[in-house]
């Protein structure tokens, strides 16, 4: 049987690891989101800039097992009658995103993220594997 040096000292190396990997792996997530967020804000058309400023990241729920941000455009703001007196709403962002019947889509939020969804992962990916590397080397 191999004698382990320093059992302890790699116990606790061990048992850090995986805090290392979820704290680095947090602050690639933000900085996605807040890369995605600055360019969805620059690509929306802005009327008034109540659409441009309902864009959010919003950190998911830890308690629930989630790490991550969830980007959304649009909610209570931007939500308006179809037409008066009939009380049937839409999401305006919806609308810009879409397009409808009558007015051409001008996307903004899909489009920002498929340009960055290959970026965003190796971000992740390269945070995750220098945690892991310097968590190793006990740095």
């Amino acid at each position: 049987m191999a004698k382990v040096r320093n059992r302890e000292r790699l116990a606790k190396v061990l048992q850090a690891l995986p805090a290392r990997v979820k704290e680095a792996t947090k602050a690639a997530l933000a900085q996605n989101a807040d890369e995605l967020v600055l360019l969805q804000k620059r690509l929306v058309v802005v009327d008034k800039g109540v659409l441009r400023d309902s864009i959010t990241a919003t950190e998911l729920s830890e308690e629930k097992g989630y790490l991550g941000y969830q980007v959304q455009a649009g909610g209570p703001t931007t939500t308006r009658p179809v037409r008066e007196g009939a009380g049937v709403t839409y999401d305006y962002a919806l609308a810009v995103e879409f397009g409808t019947e009558k007015m051409a889509a001008e996307p903004f939020f899909y489009p920002s993220y498929r340009a960055n969804k290959k970026r965003f992962k190796s971000r992740v990916t390269r945070a995750m594997r220098k945690a892991i590397k310097d968590g190793a080397a006990g740095t």
